[in-house]
C-alpha cells in the first residue's frame, strides 16, 4: 500500500509542482471506507474463521440479537427459507432477495459494506484546480488504505 502512495506523488516530485492536498475534503469518505472494510472483515470472520471468533460457539449462546443460527455462515444461510430442505419457500416476503440482510449475519455485513461503498460515491467531493488528476489518484490510494485497514480491524475485533 505504501507504494501506491509513493507512486501517486512521484509526478509532483519529478515536476517540482507544489502538492496542495486537503485531507478535510476526503476524510469523511475515507472514514466511510474504513467502516466498509470493518464490515468486510467481520463477514470474512463469519465465513472463514467462525470457530475462533467472538460469535456464539454453542446454540444456547447469544451475541447481540442472535445466536449461532444467525451468525454462523455455514448454517445461517438456511434462515431465509421456511424449512430447508423440506420447504424451500421464503420464510417471509423477500427473504431470499431484497430483505436477505435480515436473515443472517453474513448477509447483514455484506449489505452494510455495499451501503458504505454507495455512501462513499454519493458523498465524495471532487478535487478542484490544477493537479486534480493526481489528487484523485491520491484519493483512491487513501480510500484503498482506509478500506484495507478496516478489513484488518474487522477481522481482529472478532477474534477470540
Amino acid at each position: 500500500m505504501k507504494w501506491v502512495l509513493i507512486l501517486s506523488f512521484l509526478p509532483f516530485l519529478a515536476t517540482g509542482q507544489k502538492i496542495d492536498y486537503s485531507l478535510e475534503r476526503v476524510a469523511h469518505t475515507a472514514a466511510i471506507q474504513f467502516g466498509g472494510g470493518i464490515f468486510n472483515g467481520v463477514g470474512q470472520t463469519l465465513s472463514f474463521g467462525y470457530n475462533g471468533s467472538v460469535f456464539p460457539q454453542s446454540y444456547n449462546e447469544k451475541f447481540l440479537w442472535g445466536g449461532r443460527q444467525y451468525w454462523d455462515a455455514q448454517i445461517s444461510w438456511k434462515n431465509k427459507y421456511e424449512n430447508w430442505p423440506i420447504d424451500r419457500s421464503e420464510r417471509f416476503p423477500l427473504s431470499t432477495s431484497a430483505l436477505v440482510w435480515a436473515t443472517d449475519g453474513w448477509h447483514l455485513m455484506n449489505t452494510l459494506e455495499r451501503t458504505a461503498h454507495r455512501a462513499t460515491i454519493i458523498t465524495y467531493i471532487q478535487p478542484q484546480g490544477p493537479g486534480k488528476g493526481w489528487k484523485k489518484l491520491a484519493d483512491v490510494a487513501l480510500m484503498t488504505i482506509s478500506y484495507s485497514a478496516g478489513v484488518v480491524v474487522g477481522r481482529n475485533i472478532t477474534k477470540r
